[in-house]
């Protein structure tokens, strides 16, 4: 008897398409912003969005987002945690050479209950894109930058063939 939900090949194949889209990106920073209490997801968005206006505005110009290629580009995911606190999590690219530390200071000071953020150069682009996609089957969110590149020729298709039924292909379809 298959103990498993039936939905959870389901679950495996979104976050591997996932996956598979976001490695295709030479990602240089993964990125975790906290925050000190409970704040909406809106808000913490903003934050991470002005965050982000200071990062491109030191590389890029005072008007960077009129500038091709309009800043830096980055993928961010939102973690609900179990204490209530959000979290989130970002690959970005574009950054170049651009000390790391600075920004984490920059956040940390920016108020609107942040707390800290932890800044890595990526070592491993799958593992980091991996982690990231985990998200969309975690009751998380994934926000894609409006700027970021179109890599998806030639990926997988997720299905064998386009259904509109919703209802998953037969090779997923747990077995008894």
């Amino acid at each position: 008897m298959n103990t498993l939900s039936p939905l959870k090949p389901y679950k495996w194949r979104v976050q591997d398409g996932w996956a598979e889209l976001i490695d295709r990106y030479p990602w240089e920073w993964f990125v975790t912003l906290t925050f000190t209490d409970a704040i909406h997801p809106e808000a913490a968005l903003k934050s991470m969005y002005v965050w982000l206006s200071i990062l491109n505005r030191e590389l890029f110009g005072r008007r960077w987002y009129k500038k091709i290629p309009y800043g830096v580009y980055f993928v961010a995911a939102i973690e609900y945690q179990k204490r209530g606190v959000i979290h989130l999590h970002l690959l970005i690219a574009g950054v170049k050479d651009t000390r790391r530390l600075t920004y984490m200071d920059t956040w940390a000071g920016m108020g609107n209950k942040n707390g800290y953020a932890r800044i890595e150069a990526t070592e491993s682009n799958m593992a980091a894109s991996r982690y990231l996609s985990k998200y969309v089957t975690k009751d998380g969110e994934i926000f894609l930058s409006e700027n970021l590149p179109d890599v998806t020729a030639g990926l997988t298709r997720l299905w064998s063939e386009p259904t509109t039924t919703g209802s998953l292909p037969a090779s997923d379809t747990p077995q008894d």
